[in-house]
């Protein structure tokens, strides 16, 4: 069922967060130009677009980009909808570079679980626009998954070599692309062979059906290759290695990589800072010690092993995660960690430890529920909030989607 709203608080959502996302991505000054374009090219179809009007109040009190009229309550839900809808598309379509696949993907987060559903269930689906948005720039350039992957791993492996001998360069993406094909299967459709009277020469072979894969997981796969081999290195050039990898690969096939949806920024961080043991430790640890304070520590640790467990059948790398039962007592000393956690596709790890933290807010009490994301943070320095942030655990949205519980 879709929560009660009115035309107006959705307007609202939808502008403020497009004001923010768009002043993010470039300046106010380009916000508010696209967003009276984009008004401005849908008055023929919906007269009733005026009742948001795009405003300059940098320079006064009231610091809003925008202004929405009341009236636009009266206007029919379905007429209402399809405005904002195509509100929407227009924007990212006006915002041309300024906005990717990206950026949908902030939009979307940043509206809100209540108000992402309303959108969906009045046919704006973020998740389908985010995909044809992929999609539509693939075919601007032509793109075959077989040579995006042959060009992708020959860099690599030229990176490889920099630091290893061939031999181990080669043995070391051999390791990476067999256990990501445990994520991946389509992976097993390339292979790394010896080239027959050449001792110690190899090629990459790629077999066709790896071009059916969908764009999707052809950007994720990719991603996840790029940064385990990242993770395999002690980068010690002056270069940085996202930077060396954009210059080893090519000026066009950095296009593309871009239009597939390839997040460099992720590169960056991975070459910044990647123990994610330690990442993990911290953020359980600020987990236990909250409910700790609301129950006892034997009780806490037992809670939590009883979330992990159950988590644990979507993310098998957890079981570098355990927690001795026999040693509740000892309270967070009874977890221990492995190594091979910081071997994790940093997305994954994301997606897991925000599980865990929405499942344990579900026990908590209606009061301790509202302030345990903010315990969380001041349990935490900034440098592990702002890898959280980069492994794709946005603690702000997780708050709203726990206090909608």
């Amino acid at each position: 069922m879709i929560p009660s709203v009115d035309n107006y608080q959705i307007a609202q959502n939808v502008m403020n967060t497009l004001v923010k996302k768009i002043t993010r991505r470039s300046n106010e000054d380009n916000a508010i130009k696209v967003l009276r374009t984009v008004i401005a090219n849908l008055e023929n179809h919906y007269d009733f677009i005026n009742y948001i009007q795009i405003v300059d109040n940098r320079y006064n009190d009231d610091f809003n980009l925008f202004r929405v009229d009341k009236n636009i309550n009266s206007v029919p839900s379905n007429f209402f909808y399809n405005a904002i809808n195509d509100l929407v598309k227009e924007t990212i379509v006006q915002l041309e570079h300024v906005a990717d696949y990206f950026f949908i993907r902030e939009y979307r987060d940043s509206l809100g679980s209540k108000n992402e559903k309303i959108l969906k269930e009045k046919g704006l689906n973020l998740d389908i626009l985010q995909s044809n948005y992929i999609l539509e720039r693939q075919h601007m350039v032509i793109i075959k998954n077989d040579e995006v992957y042959q060009h992708v791993i020959s860099t690599l492996l030229r990176i490889l070599n920099k630091q290893f001998t061939y031999e181990k360069a080669i043995i070391t993406m051999m390791s990476i692309l067999s256990n990501l094909s445990k994520r991946y299967d389509f992976l097993n459709f390339i292979s790394l062979a010896e080239i027959p009277d050449h001792k110690g020469s190899f090629e990459i072979i790629i077999y066709p059906d790896i071009n059916r894969v969908w764009s999707l997981q052809l950007r994720d796969s990719i991603q996840a290759i790029i940064e385990n081999t990242r993770k395999h290195m002690q980068w010690q050039q002056t270069i940085p290695f996202e930077r060396m990898f954009k210059k080893e690969v090519g000026v066009n096939q950095v296009l593309v990589l871009e239009r597939i949806g390839i997040d460099f920024n992720r590169l960056q961080y991975i070459s910044k800072k990647e123990n994610f043991k330690e990442i993990t430790d911290k953020t359980l640890y600020a987990i236990f010690i909250i409910v700790s304070r609301i129950t006892a520590e034997s009780y806490a640790i037992a809670s939590m092993d009883k979330i992990i467990q159950q988590v644990k059948k979507h993310y098998s790398f957890l079981e570098s995660l355990q927690i001795n039962s026999s040693q509740y007592n000892a309270g967070f000393n009874a977890l221990s960690i492995d190594e091979s956690i910081n071997n994790v596709d940093s997305k994954e790890l994301g997606h897991a430890l925000k599980e865990i933290i929405y499942y344990i807010s579900k026990n908590l009490s209606f009061q301790d529920k509202l302030q345990f994301i903010e315990l969380i943070k001041k349990n935490l320095d900034n440098d592990t909030l702002s890898a959280l942030e980069h492994i794709g655990l946005n603690l702000h949205i997780l708050e709203l989607k726990i206090k909608n519980i």
